[in-house]
């Protein structure tokens, strides 16, 4: 019956601790002279199991390349384009008519993008985007795709006056007029807002060292000194600037990242092949365990830029060195979209080690079962898997332990790393885990003995933990609200 019980739990664990995240897609830019055939694009597409994929334009070939392949298609209008679309309804209802109706639904468009980054445009186009949306919305309603196609703009950070620390986030008052009316329309619609974060980019223009901070690898935090939340990467921090510029205003929109990814087209110490591939891998991971920001809780669905490089891209030369794959459709570098890792034995090795770094494990009693449930185990502990998870391992084997020890001697000073530990008081416990250290693999537990008692109360710590973490998201949400006001001086540049 523990046995029964155990695999019960562990297959609540799973369900409990692995979310199901933002949605993770790519860029298809087509800027260049060496790409391969639209149907090769697909094809590796959906060899890399991606579900979702931005384009700049409405081409006829692309879309009908998408049909039936079930990805989600965001297409675009570009900024050359958008007098035509603000001007008249009929421009808008005819570019329906024929370059999307004849393709809809059998390629999966969800989104269309009316502009791309106007601000940062050398002619001032930005008072055609909200006139050309909105032609395009009432194009859709007619056609009565409104609610199945959503419409919106693409932004950079560059509408930030201030974006450090988060919680000063402001916007730029030269661009008031139209990001107020764009945030209206979106907010009449419901829809999310789109932004292109670019965490090299501010990297680069730091004169203070961040690079780790960028790339998700910090180890250590920033402290906002505002707001007391703590950022562990530049990523959220600059997607929580966006958000409290917002809140300041007394808007609140859910972010959809449209662009953002790393430059590998230099050997120098920032921009390599190398640090694009540890930013995106990261990002990935992150972006599937469904945290949020410290500011605001939720999925990010996010895109990175981009499929493959542009050489003809305008502008500087780094603008043309983003891609993940080569014309040939090989990899630049190994990406899994999936965030998940191919674990080899000194992965799961490594991964046990890290587990029982501050519980003696040795005490616990081989079991029939041990090979299948540490398998199951580990699969939780690789980077992909969310940390509740990680720490739902770490306090089962915290309890067997701490149960079988009961039984048997006290183990000698040397080999017991829990100090102080006269009562079982499990957030004290949940709190070491936090500054485990590893231990040889001569400790490896092996799971499980035939204490029902045990995996009764490991189950019930973990439903503990996640409880917490389900109430901190709660009072996380309530801090945003009381922080509205917080950057009251951004509504004042505003007006």
């Amino acid at each position: 019956m523990g046995s029964a019980f155990l695999f019960a739990t562990l297959q609540l664990l799973t369900l409990f601790g692995v979310c199901r995240g933002g949605k993770i897609g790519i860029c298809y830019g087509r800027n260049a002279d060496d790409l391969p055939t639209p149907d090769k694009a697909v094809q590796l597409i959906k060899l890399h199991n991606i579900k979702y994929v931005r384009i700049y334009d409405s081409n006829i070939q692309v879309l009908k390349t998408f049909a039936n392949t079930g990805i989600e298609l965001m297409i675009g209008i570009p900024n050359a384009d958008l007098l035509a679309f603000s001007q008249f309804q009929s421009n808008a209802d005819t570019w329906l008519k024929n370059s999307i109706l004849p393709y809809y639904p059998a390629t999966k468009i969800t989104y269309i993008t009316v502009g791309a980054e106007v601000t940062e445009a050398p002619s001032n186009i930005s008072a055609m985007v909200v006139p050309a949306m909105q032609n395009v919305l009432t194009s859709l309603k007619k056609a009565g795709l409104h609610k199945k196609i959503k419409v919106s703009s693409t932004h950079s950070l560059g509408v930030l006056s201030r974006s450090f620390p988060p919680s000063a986030g402001a916007f730029s008052s030269k661009f008031a007029l139209f990001l107020n009316r764009c945030w209206n329309f979106l907010l009449r619609i419901s829809l999310p807002l789109c932004v292109n974060i670019y965490p090299y980019y501010a990297y680069r223009d730091s004169s203070s060292n961040v690079f780790d901070y960028a790339l998700f690898e910090s180890s250590s935090e920033v402290i906002d000194p505002n707001t007391g939340l703590l950022y562990t990467n530049m990523f959220d921090a600059q997607i929580d600037a966006i958000n409290f510029a917002l809140m300041a205003l007394n808007f609140n929109y859910q972010i959809m990242v449209t662009e953002t990814g790393w430059l590998k087209g230099s050997k120098d110490c920032c921009h390599s092949q190398s640090n694009a591939q540890t930013y995106n891998t990261n990002l990935i991971r992150h972006l599937i365990n469904d945290t949020g920001t410290p500011a605001k809780g939720g999925e990010i669905d996010t895109y990175i830029f981009s499929l493959f490089n542009e050489n003809r891209k305008p502008g500087l030369e780094s603008e043309r060195n983003w891609g993940l794959f080569f014309p040939d459709q090989t990899s630049v570098y190994n990406l899994d979209f999936t965030g998940k890792t191919n674990a080899s034995e000194p992965d799961l090795r490594n991964g046990l080690d890290w587990a029982c770094g501050n519980v003696d494990c040795s005490a616990i009693q081989e079991s029939a079962l041990r090979s299948s449930l540490i398998t199951w185990y580990l699969m939780l502990l690789m980077p992909s898997t969310v940390t509740t998870s990680r720490m739902g391992l770490q306090i089962s084997l915290a309890v067997l332990a701490e149960q079988e020890s009961e039984t048997r001697p006290e183990p000698e000073p040397t080999k017991c790393v829990r100090k102080n530990d006269t009562s079982w008081d499990p957030l004290a416990k949940a709190s070491s885990f936090i500054i485990m250290r590893k231990q040889s693999l001569n400790a490896a537990p092996w799971l499980l003995g035939d204490g029902f008692i045990r995996v009764a109360t490991s189950f019930v710590l973990v439903s503990w933990l996640l409880a917490k973490k389900f109430v901190s998201r709660m009072v996380s949400q309530g801090r945003s609200i009381i922080l509205l006001y917080h950057n009251f001086q951004g509504i004042l540049s505003l007006l």
